[in-house]
Protein backbone atom coordinates (compact mmCIF):
# COMPACT_ATOMS: atom_id res chain seq x y z
CA UNK A 1 0.00 0.00 0.00
CA UNK A 2 2.81 2.35 0.90
CA UNK A 3 4.60 1.61 -2.39
CA UNK A 4 1.42 2.36 -4.36
CA UNK A 5 1.08 5.72 -2.63
CA UNK A 6 4.70 6.55 -3.40
CA UNK A 7 4.22 5.63 -7.05
CA UNK A 8 1.04 7.67 -7.30
CA UNK A 9 2.66 10.66 -5.62
CA UNK A 10 5.71 10.42 -7.91
CA UNK A 11 3.44 10.39 -10.99
CA UNK A 12 1.45 13.35 -9.70
CA UNK A 13 4.61 15.39 -9.13
CA UNK A 14 5.83 14.62 -12.64
CA UNK A 15 2.48 15.68 -14.06
CA UNK A 16 2.51 18.93 -12.08
CA UNK A 17 6.04 19.73 -13.24
CA UNK A 18 5.19 19.09 -16.90
CA UNK A 19 1.95 21.08 -16.60
CA UNK A 20 3.73 24.04 -15.02
CA UNK A 21 6.25 24.07 -17.90
CA UNK A 22 3.67 23.80 -20.68
CA UNK A 23 1.09 26.18 -19.23
CA UNK A 24 2.89 29.45 -20.25
CA UNK A 25 3.29 28.17 -23.81
CA UNK A 26 -0.35 27.24 -24.11
CA UNK A 27 -1.44 30.61 -22.74
CA UNK A 28 0.87 32.40 -25.15
CA UNK A 29 -0.10 30.76 -28.41
CA UNK A 30 -3.58 29.32 -28.11
CA UNK A 31 -5.95 31.79 -29.78
CA UNK A 32 -8.78 31.15 -27.32
CA UNK A 33 -6.57 32.12 -24.38
CA UNK A 34 -5.01 35.23 -25.98
CA UNK A 35 -7.04 38.44 -25.53
CA UNK A 36 -8.19 39.62 -28.94
CA UNK A 37 -9.98 42.99 -29.42
CA UNK A 38 -13.49 43.15 -30.73
CA UNK A 39 -13.72 43.27 -34.53
CA UNK A 40 -10.24 41.76 -34.80
CA UNK A 41 -9.21 38.24 -35.67
CA UNK A 42 -6.14 36.79 -33.99
CA UNK A 43 -3.93 33.98 -35.19
CA UNK A 44 -1.34 32.02 -33.19
CA UNK A 45 1.26 31.26 -35.86
CA UNK A 46 2.75 33.68 -36.51
CA UNK A 47 1.10 35.70 -33.74
CA UNK A 48 -1.16 38.12 -35.66
CA UNK A 49 -3.87 40.66 -34.90
CA UNK A 50 -5.89 41.36 -38.04
CA UNK A 51 -8.22 44.35 -37.70
CA UNK A 52 -8.43 45.72 -41.24
CA UNK A 53 -11.51 47.07 -43.03
CA UNK A 54 -13.74 47.56 -39.96
CA UNK A 55 -14.22 51.35 -40.12
CA UNK A 56 -12.23 51.71 -36.90
CA UNK A 57 -11.65 55.31 -35.79
CA UNK A 58 -8.80 54.44 -33.42
CA UNK A 59 -6.30 51.67 -32.77
CA UNK A 60 -7.94 48.90 -30.69
CA UNK A 61 -6.57 48.75 -27.18
CA UNK A 62 -5.09 46.68 -25.85
CA UNK A 63 -3.71 44.69 -28.75
CA UNK A 64 -2.34 41.22 -27.93
CA UNK A 65 1.04 41.71 -26.30
CA UNK A 66 2.60 38.84 -28.24
CA UNK A 67 1.28 39.88 -31.66
CA UNK A 68 4.14 40.16 -34.13
CA UNK A 69 1.99 41.25 -37.08
CA UNK A 70 -0.67 43.97 -36.74
CA UNK A 71 -2.95 44.70 -39.71
CA UNK A 72 -4.98 47.93 -39.37
CA UNK A 73 -5.29 49.02 -43.00
CA UNK A 74 -8.47 50.33 -44.65
CA UNK A 75 -9.96 51.94 -41.55
CA UNK A 76 -10.66 55.51 -40.41
CA UNK A 77 -7.87 55.84 -37.84
CA UNK A 78 -6.86 59.48 -37.45
CA UNK A 79 -4.39 59.51 -34.56
CA UNK A 80 -1.30 57.58 -33.50
CA UNK A 81 0.46 57.93 -30.16
CA UNK A 82 3.03 56.12 -28.02
CA UNK A 83 2.27 52.81 -26.31
CA UNK A 84 -0.31 51.52 -28.79
CA UNK A 85 1.79 48.68 -30.15
CA UNK A 86 3.71 45.86 -28.53
CA UNK A 87 7.54 46.08 -28.54
CA UNK A 88 7.46 42.67 -30.25
CA UNK A 89 5.66 44.01 -33.34
CA UNK A 90 7.60 43.30 -36.54
CA UNK A 91 4.99 44.12 -39.23
CA UNK A 92 2.63 47.10 -38.90
CA UNK A 93 0.19 47.96 -41.70
CA UNK A 94 -1.61 51.29 -41.36
CA UNK A 95 -2.14 52.17 -45.01
CA UNK A 96 -5.40 53.64 -46.33
CA UNK A 97 -6.48 55.37 -43.12
CA UNK A 98 -7.01 59.04 -42.25
CA UNK A 99 -4.00 59.63 -40.02
CA UNK A 100 -3.73 63.37 -39.39
CA UNK A 101 -1.99 63.40 -36.02
CA UNK A 102 1.30 61.69 -35.17
CA UNK A 103 2.11 62.30 -31.53
CA UNK A 104 5.79 62.36 -30.51
CA UNK A 105 7.09 58.87 -29.86
CA UNK A 106 4.29 57.13 -31.80
CA UNK A 107 6.74 54.44 -32.91
CA UNK A 108 9.05 54.61 -29.94
CA UNK A 109 10.25 51.28 -28.54
CA UNK A 110 9.46 49.25 -31.68
CA UNK A 111 13.02 48.01 -32.00
CA UNK A 112 11.94 44.79 -33.74
CA UNK A 113 9.76 46.50 -36.34
CA UNK A 114 10.79 45.42 -39.85
CA UNK A 115 7.95 46.74 -42.02
CA UNK A 116 5.93 49.92 -41.56
CA UNK A 117 3.27 50.84 -44.12
CA UNK A 118 1.78 54.33 -43.75
CA UNK A 119 0.92 54.66 -47.42
CA UNK A 120 -2.23 56.28 -48.78
CA UNK A 121 -2.79 58.54 -45.79
CA UNK A 122 -3.40 61.82 -47.63
CA UNK A 123 -3.80 63.81 -44.40
CA UNK A 124 -0.52 62.65 -42.88
CA UNK A 125 1.00 65.60 -40.96
CA UNK A 126 4.49 66.93 -41.77
CA UNK A 127 7.07 64.36 -40.74
CA UNK A 128 9.49 65.39 -37.99
CA UNK A 129 13.21 64.51 -37.93
CA UNK A 130 12.66 62.00 -35.10
CA UNK A 131 9.44 60.39 -36.40
CA UNK A 132 11.22 57.10 -37.14
CA UNK A 133 13.97 57.42 -34.56
CA UNK A 134 15.02 54.14 -32.97
CA UNK A 135 13.60 51.83 -35.65
CA UNK A 136 16.96 50.13 -36.06
CA UNK A 137 15.49 46.91 -37.51
CA UNK A 138 13.24 48.60 -40.09
CA UNK A 139 13.69 47.11 -43.56
CA UNK A 140 10.67 48.41 -45.48
CA UNK A 141 9.07 51.88 -45.14
CA UNK A 142 5.99 52.86 -47.16
CA UNK A 143 5.13 56.58 -47.45
CA UNK A 144 3.43 56.64 -50.86
CA UNK A 145 0.38 58.82 -51.59
CA UNK A 146 0.68 60.80 -48.35
CA UNK A 147 0.68 64.31 -49.88
CA UNK A 148 4.22 64.85 -48.58
CA UNK A 149 5.70 68.17 -49.72
CA UNK A 150 9.07 68.01 -47.99
CA UNK A 151 11.29 65.63 -46.06
CA UNK A 152 13.52 66.66 -43.12
CA UNK A 153 17.19 66.03 -43.82
CA UNK A 154 17.47 63.79 -40.70
CA UNK A 155 14.27 61.81 -41.29
CA UNK A 156 16.08 58.54 -42.10
CA UNK A 157 18.96 59.01 -39.68
CA UNK A 158 19.96 55.71 -38.08
CA UNK A 159 17.81 53.48 -40.31
CA UNK A 160 20.80 51.37 -41.29
CA UNK A 161 18.73 48.23 -41.96
CA UNK A 162 16.33 49.89 -44.43
CA UNK A 163 16.19 48.14 -47.82
CA UNK A 164 12.97 49.37 -49.44
CA UNK A 165 11.76 52.98 -49.40
CA UNK A 166 8.48 53.93 -51.09
CA UNK A 167 8.03 57.69 -51.60
CA UNK A 168 6.12 57.66 -54.88
CA UNK A 169 3.09 59.80 -55.74
CA UNK A 170 3.72 62.65 -53.34
CA UNK A 171 4.47 66.37 -53.89
CA UNK A 172 8.22 66.43 -53.38
CA UNK A 173 9.92 69.26 -55.28
CA UNK A 174 13.42 68.56 -53.97
CA UNK A 175 15.60 66.25 -51.88
CA UNK A 176 17.56 67.79 -48.97
CA UNK A 177 21.32 67.25 -48.84
CA UNK A 178 22.32 64.11 -47.00
CA UNK A 179 18.79 62.70 -46.85
CA UNK A 180 19.97 59.15 -47.63
CA UNK A 181 23.41 59.21 -46.00
CA UNK A 182 22.62 56.44 -43.46
CA UNK A 183 20.88 54.12 -45.94
CA UNK A 184 23.88 52.12 -47.10
CA UNK A 185 21.76 48.92 -47.29
CA UNK A 186 18.88 50.41 -49.29
CA UNK A 187 18.33 48.46 -52.52
CA UNK A 188 15.13 49.99 -53.94
CA UNK A 189 14.07 53.65 -53.95
CA UNK A 190 10.72 54.68 -55.43
CA UNK A 191 10.42 58.43 -56.17
CA UNK A 192 8.20 58.40 -59.25
CA UNK A 193 5.10 60.54 -59.51
CA UNK A 194 6.50 63.53 -57.59
CA UNK A 195 7.33 67.12 -58.63
CA UNK A 196 11.12 66.93 -58.70
CA UNK A 197 12.59 69.47 -61.14
CA UNK A 198 16.33 68.94 -60.78
CA UNK A 199 18.86 66.54 -59.30
CA UNK A 200 21.97 68.35 -58.01
CA UNK A 201 25.33 66.71 -57.38
CA UNK A 202 25.29 64.11 -54.61
CA UNK A 203 21.50 63.76 -54.53
CA UNK A 204 21.80 60.08 -53.62
CA UNK A 205 24.90 60.17 -51.46
CA UNK A 206 25.15 57.11 -49.20
CA UNK A 207 23.17 54.67 -51.35
CA UNK A 208 26.07 52.35 -52.17
CA UNK A 209 23.82 49.24 -52.35
CA UNK A 210 20.99 50.77 -54.38
CA UNK A 211 19.87 48.47 -57.19
CA UNK A 212 16.68 50.16 -58.46
CA UNK A 213 15.95 53.90 -58.74
CA UNK A 214 12.58 54.99 -60.13
CA UNK A 215 12.35 58.70 -61.03
CA UNK A 216 9.83 58.60 -63.86
CA UNK A 217 6.78 60.88 -64.08
CA UNK A 218 8.39 63.84 -62.32
CA UNK A 219 9.15 67.28 -63.78
CA UNK A 220 12.89 66.93 -64.19
CA UNK A 221 14.46 69.47 -66.52
CA UNK A 222 18.09 69.15 -65.43
CA UNK A 223 20.37 66.54 -63.88
CA UNK A 224 23.87 67.27 -62.61
CA UNK A 225 26.74 65.23 -64.08
CA UNK A 226 27.44 64.12 -60.49
CA UNK A 227 23.83 63.43 -59.47
CA UNK A 228 24.25 59.63 -59.48
CA UNK A 229 27.78 59.53 -58.14
CA UNK A 230 28.34 56.64 -55.71
CA UNK A 231 25.54 54.42 -57.06
CA UNK A 232 27.97 51.68 -58.01
CA UNK A 233 25.38 48.89 -57.61
CA UNK A 234 22.54 50.48 -59.60
CA UNK A 235 21.16 48.24 -62.35
CA UNK A 236 17.76 49.87 -63.09
CA UNK A 237 17.18 53.60 -63.70
CA UNK A 238 13.81 54.99 -64.85
CA UNK A 239 13.73 58.61 -66.07
CA UNK A 240 10.88 58.43 -68.57
CA UNK A 241 7.97 60.91 -68.68
CA UNK A 242 9.94 63.91 -67.47
CA UNK A 243 10.89 67.22 -69.14
CA UNK A 244 14.53 66.51 -69.93
CA UNK A 245 15.83 68.16 -73.13
CA UNK A 246 19.27 66.61 -72.55
CA UNK A 247 21.17 64.43 -70.09
CA UNK A 248 24.91 64.62 -69.32
CA UNK A 249 26.66 61.44 -70.37
CA UNK A 250 28.92 61.82 -67.33
CA UNK A 251 25.92 61.30 -65.04
CA UNK A 252 25.58 57.79 -66.47
CA UNK A 253 29.29 56.99 -66.59
CA UNK A 254 29.24 56.84 -62.78
CA UNK A 255 26.88 53.83 -62.98
CA UNK A 256 29.13 50.84 -63.82
CA UNK A 257 26.43 48.23 -63.06
CA UNK A 258 23.60 49.84 -65.05
CA UNK A 259 21.63 47.38 -67.20
CA UNK A 260 18.18 48.89 -67.79
CA UNK A 261 17.61 52.55 -68.66
CA UNK A 262 14.28 54.14 -69.59
CA UNK A 263 14.38 57.63 -71.13
CA UNK A 264 11.28 57.75 -73.34
CA UNK A 265 8.67 60.48 -72.93
CA UNK A 266 11.16 63.36 -72.66
CA UNK A 267 11.44 66.32 -75.09
CA UNK A 268 14.96 65.47 -76.29
CA UNK A 269 16.60 68.39 -78.10
CA UNK A 270 19.07 66.70 -80.40
CA UNK A 271 21.72 69.35 -80.96
CA UNK A 272 25.20 69.70 -79.48
CA UNK A 273 23.76 69.54 -75.93
CA UNK A 274 22.91 65.85 -76.47
CA UNK A 275 26.35 64.89 -77.75
CA UNK A 276 27.55 63.55 -74.41
CA UNK A 277 24.48 61.32 -74.03
CA UNK A 278 24.88 60.15 -77.63
CA UNK A 279 28.54 59.41 -76.92
CA UNK A 280 27.67 57.45 -73.79
CA UNK A 281 25.32 55.22 -75.78
CA UNK A 282 28.10 54.62 -78.30
CA UNK A 283 30.48 53.55 -75.52
CA UNK A 284 27.96 51.25 -73.76
CA UNK A 285 26.16 49.28 -76.50
CA UNK A 286 25.02 46.53 -74.11
CA UNK A 287 22.59 48.73 -72.14
CA UNK A 288 18.88 47.92 -72.51
CA UNK A 289 17.23 51.26 -73.24
CA UNK A 290 13.87 52.54 -74.37
CA UNK A 291 13.73 54.76 -77.50
CA UNK A 292 15.26 58.23 -77.20
CA UNK A 293 13.23 60.13 -79.79
CA UNK A 294 14.24 63.65 -80.82
CA UNK A 295 11.55 66.30 -80.38
CA UNK A 296 13.65 69.11 -81.83
CA UNK A 297 15.21 70.68 -83.85
CA UNK A 298 12.62 70.32 -86.66
CA UNK A 299 15.12 68.70 -89.04
CA UNK A 300 15.64 65.80 -86.59
CA UNK A 301 12.15 65.52 -85.11
CA UNK A 302 11.12 61.88 -84.77
CA UNK A 303 14.67 60.58 -85.23
CA UNK A 304 16.21 58.16 -82.75
CA UNK A 305 19.12 59.81 -80.90
CA UNK A 306 21.19 56.64 -80.84
CA UNK A 307 21.01 56.25 -84.62
CA UNK A 308 22.26 59.78 -85.37
CA UNK A 309 25.70 60.49 -86.77
CA UNK A 310 28.13 62.87 -85.15
CA UNK A 311 27.50 65.44 -87.87
CA UNK A 312 23.81 65.57 -86.86
CA UNK A 313 24.75 66.89 -83.43
CA UNK A 314 27.25 69.47 -84.65
CA UNK A 315 25.00 72.49 -84.41
CA UNK A 316 23.52 74.34 -81.47
CA UNK A 317 20.25 76.23 -81.49
CA UNK A 318 18.42 78.75 -79.37
CA UNK A 319 16.35 76.01 -77.71
CA UNK A 320 19.25 74.98 -75.51
CA UNK A 321 22.49 76.99 -75.77
CA UNK A 322 25.61 74.80 -75.71
CA UNK A 323 27.68 74.52 -72.56
CA UNK A 324 31.28 75.67 -72.49
CA UNK A 325 33.47 72.90 -73.80
CA UNK A 326 35.11 71.29 -76.78
CA UNK A 327 32.99 71.40 -79.90
CA UNK A 328 34.26 70.21 -83.30
CA UNK A 329 37.81 70.43 -82.04
CA UNK A 330 37.58 74.08 -80.93
CA UNK A 331 37.01 75.40 -77.44
CA UNK A 332 34.94 78.56 -77.14
CA UNK A 333 32.30 80.05 -74.90
CA UNK A 334 28.58 79.72 -75.70
CA UNK A 335 26.88 82.47 -77.70
CA UNK A 336 24.65 84.92 -75.84
CA UNK A 337 20.96 84.39 -76.43
CA UNK A 338 20.88 87.55 -78.57
CA UNK A 339 23.13 85.86 -81.11
CA UNK A 340 20.48 83.26 -81.93
CA UNK A 341 17.45 85.50 -81.71
CA UNK A 342 15.66 85.66 -85.02
CA UNK A 343 17.80 82.98 -86.66
CA UNK A 344 15.63 80.61 -88.76
CA UNK A 345 15.81 76.92 -87.93
CA UNK A 346 17.46 74.63 -90.46
CA UNK A 347 15.00 72.77 -92.61
CA UNK A 348 15.55 69.26 -93.92
CA UNK A 349 16.64 70.63 -97.30
CA UNK A 350 19.12 72.97 -95.64
CA UNK A 351 20.66 70.07 -93.70
CA UNK A 352 21.06 68.00 -96.85
CA UNK A 353 22.61 70.95 -98.68
CA UNK A 354 25.06 71.50 -95.81
CA UNK A 355 26.01 67.79 -95.81
CA UNK A 356 26.59 67.84 -99.55
CA UNK A 357 28.74 70.95 -99.15
CA UNK A 358 31.12 69.27 -96.70
CA UNK A 359 31.32 66.13 -98.81
CA UNK A 360 29.23 63.75 -96.72
CA UNK A 361 27.55 62.47 -99.88
CA UNK A 362 27.77 62.85 -103.67
CA UNK A 363 25.33 62.57 -106.52
CA UNK A 364 25.25 59.32 -108.40
CA UNK A 365 26.53 60.92 -111.63
CA UNK A 366 29.42 62.73 -109.93
CA UNK A 367 32.92 61.52 -110.81
CA UNK A 368 35.75 61.16 -108.35
CA UNK A 369 37.34 64.48 -109.28
CA UNK A 370 34.04 66.30 -108.74
CA UNK A 371 33.56 64.60 -105.38
CA UNK A 372 37.06 65.49 -104.30
CA UNK A 373 36.58 69.11 -105.34
CA UNK A 374 33.26 69.38 -103.53
CA UNK A 375 34.66 67.79 -100.38
CA UNK A 376 37.71 70.07 -100.39
CA UNK A 377 35.58 73.15 -100.96
CA UNK A 378 33.23 72.11 -98.13
CA UNK A 379 36.04 71.58 -95.65
CA UNK A 380 37.64 74.90 -96.58
CA UNK A 381 34.30 76.65 -96.11
CA UNK A 382 33.71 74.95 -92.76
CA UNK A 383 37.14 75.97 -91.43
CA UNK A 384 36.58 79.53 -92.61
CA UNK A 385 33.21 79.68 -90.87
CA UNK A 386 34.64 78.30 -87.62
CA UNK A 387 37.48 80.84 -87.68
CA UNK A 388 34.95 83.61 -88.33
CA UNK A 389 32.83 82.21 -85.49
CA UNK A 390 35.73 82.35 -83.04
CA UNK A 391 36.68 85.85 -84.10
CA UNK A 392 33.16 87.04 -83.27
CA UNK A 393 33.53 85.72 -79.72
CA UNK A 394 36.89 87.43 -79.36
Amino acid sequence: MREECKSTLRGSLQYLICFSLLLPLSLSYHPSLTPCPSLCTCYPSPPTASCQSHNLSRVPSPLPGLARRVFLQNNQISELGPGLFSPLTSVLWLFSNRISLLRPGAFQGLEYLKELDLGNNPSLPPLQPDTFSGLSSLQSLHLYRCHIHRLPADLFRGLHSLRYLYLQHNYLTGLPDGLFRDLSNLTQLFLHGNLLQSLPAGSFFGLSSLDRLLLHSNRLVSISPAAFRGLSSLTILFLFNNSLPSLPGDSLRSLPSLQFLRLNGNPWHCDCSCRSLWGWFRSTPGISSSPVTCTSPPALRGRELRSLEERDLRFCSSHNPPPTGNLSGLSFSPKPSSFYRGQPALGEGDVREWEDMIGEGTDNGENANGASYTRGFGITLLVALLIWDVNIDL
